[in-house]
């Protein structure tokens, strides 16, 4: 039976020899042997209290496996769902950079676009206004030139009867002369020879007055030259008379189609202005969006090879740990077949029958002087470290198995070498693994409170870009409102200038008329004559106040008008002051608008990040957790365990050296 027993345990591992002994000396036979008993029945309780031992190994082996699977389907589903979102935020990064690009390009190019149009209405707008003041300044000498003609005229039909004493009849004639030679061409399409010889024998000076025809040696005499001749001059008012008036029209049409076309112009220049600061924003914006995608590009491509470098050394260590626990229990399965066919044959009836022999003693306890010395030692320190292995030993060393005894001890300490070495890698690695996920921790962390202290910053400066726009705003509205005012006040004040200028005139007229009417009564009737005769001449004074009052309505009709010239000229200047006020404010508003979106971009840019790394965060947290059930046990009983794992191997280091 003894033989048949030692062909069963051969094939079983070193460690359930071990084992066996181990259960030999902890559990019945820990003290004095009673050989009363049937050897083979302690035997059995020993193999009995092996298979225990056992199943109790596997079932926290599999406790940490468990853990172990724990933490590593979490890591792969962590970092899959990290590669995964970077992967999704790289395509959709990547499209919008490109869509963003190409805005750009083609907001550039409209751009240029508008900048050409812009610079081409202003260029109309300034020839415009050139073209303007040259009629402008046309019409003013046209006007100044027909009033002195109208004026000439008017003076030589009063001293055509000699009633005219403010000038002498030699500076009426010179006017009047010049306006007849200057206006000759058309004098000549109008009147007979005839009439153009009347016309110039009475601008011919004379002391004695004029020659041929005697207009002035009576009334009765000049009575039909002088109708004649006075026709004429009144006919030539009439014209410039009339030609001024339409050089008024033709300048108040000139006037009206200018200010249309400078508001035509000037809101296709204020629109235009207004699209480039609309595209210009957008833009910046589209620069911007270009910028933070190809950050996040970069951002999204660092967080998938650090996923997928730390998903790839998760999954070989997992592997590494489930090809470990796979192998242990593999081996501990045998070792339980092994234990179970054991007891099988210890517990048959043959090994019943011959263990009723007293003569039969399984255990042979003869020793030597040494053995027995490591037997003692290796019981001790057995009882001392709770190992029952030791203590299986010193039985084994009681029994005189030498040689497997040293086998045996030999292959404990390799184990715990190995053991030993394990330990400290997994401690090394846990504690490693603790380390990066505390600084990785730290970092993420310190982002987030950066990243809400430069978003407060932010909202500060857009809280001051958006008072400052607001007050440009108010500063646009209030220069729209001067020059609606000054518009307004220019209308009236060019309505009132027209309407005096055209009242002035009119009264001119109707002097004229009277002052005709009334020369005709006084005509050759002089003042000094009037004077030296003290003849009494009622009607002359009435004259005399005529062409004083004429005079007043000519000088006030030249000063509206010269008023409304500056009028024009201040209404001009200051509207170009206002709009060049208005363009650079608005161009203000405009880059301020800009920084503002750049600011808010930011603002958005940084809150989507903080998104990012709180994900990453709680990632970290999940990851820190599994490495707590995993190594916690390691590193909080590293010295412990190292320290009797190192005493077990002293001791087995002891019992070999005693051994023979």
């Amino acid at each position: 039976a003894g033989t048949r027993v030692a062909r069963w345990l051969q094939p079983v591992a070193l460690k359930l020899v071990m084992r066996w002994w181990l259960l030999v000396l902890s559990g019945v036979l820990a003290r004095k042997l009673d050989f009363d008993e049937t050897p083979f029945s302690k035997v059995v309780q020993l193999l009995e209290g092996m298979k225990k031992d056992l199943e109790k190994e596997a079932k926290e082996d599999q406790a940490e496996n468990d853990k172990m699977e724990s933490w590593c389907k979490m890591a792969e589903e962590n970092q899959t769902r990290i590669i995964s979102e970077s992967e999704t935020l790289l395509q959709t990064q990547t499209v919008m950079v490109k869509e963003k690009t190409a805005m750009g390009e083609r907001l550039t190019v409209e751009l240029r676009h508008l900048a050409q149009e812009i610079a081409a209405n202003e260029a109309t707008l300034a020839k415009a206004a050139v073209l303007r003041r040259d009629q402008r300044k046309t019409f003013a000498e046209d006007e100044k030139s027909l009033k002195d003609n109208i004026d000439a005229v008017t003076q030589a039909l009063s001293s055509f009867n000699g009633t005219s004493l403010l000038q002498s009849r030699s500076q009426v004639m010179s006017r009047l002369r010049r306006v007849v030679e200057s206006n000759y061409a058309k004098l000549k399409s109008k009147t007979t020879r005839g009439d153009r010889m009347l016309l110039e024998d009475f601008l011919k000076e004379r002391s004695d007055g004029f020659s041929g025809t005697g207009f002035l040696q009576g009334k009765a005499k000049v009575a039909g030259p002088a109708e004649t001749v006075a026709g004429m001059l009144q006919a030539m008012a009439d014209d410039f008379s009339t030609d001024l008036k339409e050089e008024q029209d033709e300048d108040a049409k000139l006037e009206k189609s200018y200010k249309a076309l400078v508001a035509a112009k000037g809101k296709e220049v204020t629109a235009g202005k207004e699209q480039v600061t609309s595209k210009e924003q957008q833009k910046a914006d589209a620069k911007q969006k270009v910028i933070s995608g190809k950050e996040d590009i970069s951002s999204a491509t660092t967080s998938k090879a650090e996923a997928e470098e730390f998903l790839s050394t998760a999954q070989a260590k997992c592997a590494k740990a489930q090809e470990g626990f796979a192998g242990r229990s593999a081996a501990r399965n045998e070792e339980l077949t092994a234990v179970g066919q054991a007891v099988e044959v210890l517990s048959s009836e043959k090994a019943k029958t011959l263990g009723e022999k007293k003569s039969t003693s399984f255990l042979q306890l003869a020793s030597t002087p040494s053995s027995a010395a490591a037997a003692a030692a290796l019981a001790a320190t057995g009882r001392r470290l709770g190992k029952q292995e030791l203590v299986s030993l010193s039985l084994r060393l009681k029994a005189g198995s030498f040689d497997k005894v040293k086998e045996a001890i030999e292959g404990m300490m390799r184990a715990l070498n190995q053991e030993q070495k394990d330990e400290v890698e997994k401690n090394e690695a846990c504690n490693k693994d603790f380390e990066d996920n505390t600084a990785s921790t730290d970092e993420k962390t310190q982002q987030q409170e950066m990243s809400k202290g430069q978003i407060g910053e932010w909202k500060q400066e857009i809280a001051a870009v958006e008072s400052e726009i607001s007050k440009l705003k108010g500063e646009v509205k209030d220069l729209e409102e001067q020059k609606k005012a000054a518009t307004e006040t220019r209308a009236k004040e060019n309505s009132e200038f027209v309407s005096m200028a055209a009242d002035q005139r009119m009264t001119q007229k109707i002097l004229v008329e009277a002052q005709t009417v009334l020369e005709k009564i006084y005509e050759g009737v002089s003042l000094v004559q009037a004077r030296s005769t003290r003849q009494t001449v009622p009607g002359f004074a009435v004259m005399e106040m005529l062409k004083q009052c004429r005079k007043n309505a000519m000088r006030l009709g030249e000063e509206a008008l010269a008023a409304d010239q500056d009028s024009r000229e201040a209404f001009e200047k200051l509207s170009g002051e206002i709009e060049e006020e208005l363009s650079s404010t608005t161009k203000d508003i405009g880059k301020k608008s800009i920084v503002k979106a750049n600011l808010e971009s930011d603002v958005a840019e940084a809150k989507r990040r903080m998104g990012l790394t709180e994900d990453e965060l709680e990632s970290l947290a999940e990851t820190k957790s599994a490495l707590h059930k995993s190594c916690d046990f390691v590193v909080k009983n590293f010295e412990a365990t190292q320290a009797a794992r190192g005493a077990e191997i002293q001791a087995l280091e002891q019992a070999k050296a005693i051994l023979p």
